[in-house]
């Protein structure tokens, strides 16, 4: 028994107590009466709650994950082994801070072996959460001395950020997706385009030399977000942005990259696919403010599609394209998810 709960006991009987002997006669004897009930009561209750040790619990959760803002129903069912009838029995889940709180009824056990509950758990924040226990407690009715018993059932649920659908995915940077980028040379061979010599890397390798270009629009996308200090309003909105534009680009099968500017560990290599979304939704699902405060932007290194999503007015320089969103990113920033689409088509290539 905790002590608040212990000390709660001893002050409701000493008032008993003390009742009993002020009023003296027939009456003190009633008060006294009923305070050594109560006492056999909750005693009756502390010994006959040891057999609930060996109960169980079972918890229904989602499989799938959801998305963020979703209300999410939520099942449990405790398996009670045979204790005395007269417990009166209060059941709770306890779920992660982040979920609030749950209903906690109160039932006389009887012959019950089994309590089921149902509630459901409103607007779930995007993110990782994950379960533990079950709270049994068990007691008389006064509940002088109750007895907890914490019940082992984890789970979890895992809430993707939030998404809006585009219409069509945003075009790759520069003035044409077939435009081409120099990937390096090579010897010079029947067919090639007498314009494609490369003069000094001939005179160096003393054999005709030829580019070589690469098409752009064969490029992944890389995502890199960067949020030094930003709200927390801002920082969903930025995640929620980075999942709609990877979702649309991996619904019509191109690759796509994550860079989490404040944590290189986190990084994710371009993919594609559905088990490339679960991917960087999970990993969206999970960033916090530190993982994308960074001292500076990272500057990518592999030759793609770059984008910069950023809660900062003022990035600095970068080689893609550059979407400002949040409060703080200053005006033409994205400030509301419906906004995005609409803003896609103002940023230039």
């Amino acid at each position: 028994m905790k002590a608040p709960a212990l000390l709660s006991s001893l002050v409701s009987l000493v008032a008993l107590a003390v009742a009993a002997l002020a009023a003296g006669g027939r009456i003190g004897a009633a008060i006294g009466g009923i305070a050594a009930l109560l006492v056999l009561l909750a005693a009756a209750a502390y010994l006959g709650s040891a057999p609930l040790r060996r109960a169980s619990a079972r918890r229904s959760l989602p499989e799938a994950p959801v998305e963020a803002g979703s209300d999410v129903p939520v099942a449990i069912s405790v398996f009670l082994p045979a204790s005395w009838p007269l417990l009166v029995l209060a059941v709770s889940d306890q779920p992660p801070p982040a979920l609030g709180s749950v209903p906690r009824p109160r039932l006389l056990s009887g012959m019950r072996r089994r309590v089921n509950l149902a509630y459901t758990l409103h607007s779930v924040p995007r993110g990782l959460h994950r379960f533990s226990e079950i709270a049994l407690e068990a007691g008389d009715a006064l509940s002088l001395a109750p007895r907890r018993i914490a019940l082992p059932c984890p789970g979890r649920i895992l809430a993707y950020p939030q998404r809006v659908a585009l219409d069509a995915p945003p075009p790759r940077g520069g003035s044409d997706q077939a435009e081409r980028l120099p990937r390096g040379t090579r010897d010079f061979q029947p067919g090639d385009a007498p314009s494609h010599l490369h003069a000094s890397r001939t005179a160096q390798r003393g054999f005709p030399q030829v580019r070589e270009f690469e098409m752009l629009g064969s490029l992944p996308h890389v995502l890199t977000l960067f949020a030094p200090a930003c709200q927390p309003a801002d920082l969903e909105l930025l995640l929620s942005c980075a999942a709609s534009l990877a979702v649309s680009w991996l619904a019509i099968g191109d690759p796509v990259g994550l860079v989490p500017a404040g944590a290189p560990d986190r990084h994710l290599s371009p993919g594609a696919g559905p088990e490339q979304e679960r991917r960087i939704l999970g990993a969206l699902a999970e960033l916090t403010s530190r993982h994308l405060d960074a001292a500076s932007v990272p500057r990518g290194g592999q030759r793609a599609d770059l984008w910069l999503l950023t809660t900062s007015a003022q990035p600095g320089q970068y080689p893609g394209r550059v979407l400002r969103v949040g409060a703080a990113a200053g005006a033409g920033a994205v400030q509301h998810l419906s906004d995005l689409a609409r803003c896609l088509q103002r940023l230039e290539p």
